[in-house]
């Protein structure tokens, strides 16, 4: 049996949770999704919201914005930009200086 203080706690904790406002919450990229809002591309390139902003204003990044407010971004396009990030090994770096020497007649 519930007593008066548990009634009317109940009740308030109702009221509270019909006061508070609907928040919509950024969903996780749709995988197949040809274009993604900024915090789904932040997040399918993770990073923060603040930092992919910073590379969208020095145009670091590719993307595009329609409406003039609502960046977008194709994800082929962001895939394209991580994969030419790449660093090369240690033993790439030294098969290009290799071949390099080779293409100019020194010796290794």
């Amino acid at each position: 049996m519930r007593t008066l203080s548990d009634v009317i706690i109940l009740k308030f904790t109702i009221m509270a949770k019909e006061r508070q406002p609907k928040v919509e919450i950024p969903q996780k990229a749709d995988r197949y999704a040809k274009y993604l809002t900024a915090p789904q591309a932040a997040d399918y390139i993770g990073v923060s919201n603040n930092y992919l902003y910073k590379l969208t204003a020095g145009h670091k990044v590719p993307f595009y914005n329609p409406t003039g407010r609502k960046l977008l971004f194709k994800r082929t396009e962001l895939d394209a930009w991580v994969e030419a990030a790449r660093v090369p090994t240690d033993d790439e770096l030294i098969g290009r200086v290799q071949t390099e020497q080779i293409k100019k007649g020194g010796l290794l």
